[in-house]
């Protein structure tokens, strides 16, 4: 697989968790469900028995933390149609440490992404567009996390106050003008080859009400165990398109358990995670928006 993701400087944190996001139950405006986000047939460099999702395919991040917010932000680098769901705030498990100080050095606190992100937002004469370099956890919070989240990039997609209560699988209506099916007579509509695979509807508690929204791939960034109180999640769990990344969510290329891994090594392998993850989605083993450009 890939390298090693290049990181600003050695990405490291004490908590890799995916609590907290942004705009306390804004579910009636998350953006709208992609009418072109269909499962195709994978690339050439993909396994010939893999799917692929092609940008703008919709997905949906649970946890709005470190890892979940560098998810989300990958994806839209890429161009799919991603949204956050948090039930707290951005970086919410790190705030009971706020006046703590960094655990990590201050470069590492962020990816190059995150940092391309911040600063095309301000402009390289802004004030605060300078790249942040935080010493405490409430400035790595509120300084880096959360302007992070009200990027162009990420701002209005980040839902806090929005607690997913289940996951389950639901067939897509291939009849569906949505979904490409047999009603669409453009001719430049992307053509659905093989078995379509159901999407993730997702029950969302937000503070205006419960809702259903469904996804075509979901990552579960919430840091250590599995979240029991998602209902459903047993049944998504093997799902191809469903994916965790965390601490204690890593896959069989963890080189140390994660009793013994360090805090940087936990969230290297929480970046490298989502490297594999899109690569596979987007049918390319050699993907990696970490790895600097030649020049």
């Amino acid at each position: 697989m890939n390298e090693e993701p290049m990181m600003n400087d050695d990405p490291t944190a004490v908590d890799s968790t995916g609590d907290g996001a942004l705009y306390p139950g804004n579910v009636s405006e998350v953006p709208g469900q992609s009418d072109s986000g269909l499962f195709v047939e994978a690339e050439a460099e993909a396994d010939e028995d893999e799917m692929t999702l092609d940008p703008p395919g919709r997905i949906a991040v649970i946890g709005a933390g470190v890892l979940g917010l560098e998810a989300a932000l990958y994806g839209r680098f890429l161009g799919y149609d991603v949204v956050v769901f948090e039930r707290g705030e951005v970086g919410q498990s790190l705030r009971s440490r706020l006046s703590e100080p960094l655990p990590v050095l201050p470069s590492g606190c962020l990816s190059s992404l995150a940092l391309a992100a911040i600063a095309a937002q301000n402009g390289a004469d802004a004030p605060g567009a300078d790249r942040p370099l935080p010493i405490t956890v409430g400035q790595w919070v509120n300084e880096g996390l959360v302007r992070l989240a009200q990027t162009d990039l990420l701002r209005g997609r980040v839902m806090t106050s929005c607690n997913v209560a289940a996951i389950e699988l639901v067939d897509v209506d291939l009849d569906d003008p949505v979904t490409g099916g047999d009603t669409v007579e453009d001719p430049m509509e992307m053509e659905i080859v093989g078995e379509v695979p159901p999407d993730f509807r997702l029950v969302i508690d937000p503070d205006d009400g419960r809702q259903a929204l469904d996804f075509e791939a979901v990552i579960l960034a919430t840091g250590g165990a599995l979240p029991s109180e998602i209902d459903g999640w047993q049944h998504v769990l093997q799902s191809p398109y469903f994916f965790c990344i965390g601490e204690n969510h890593g896959g069989t290329d963890v080189v140390a358990p994660a009793d013994e891994r360090s805090p940087d090594g936990k969230l290297r392998d929480g970046y490298r995670q989502i490297v594999q993850l899109y690569a596979k989605l987007g049918g390319r083993a050699t993907l990696d928006l970490y790895r600097p450009k030649r020049l």
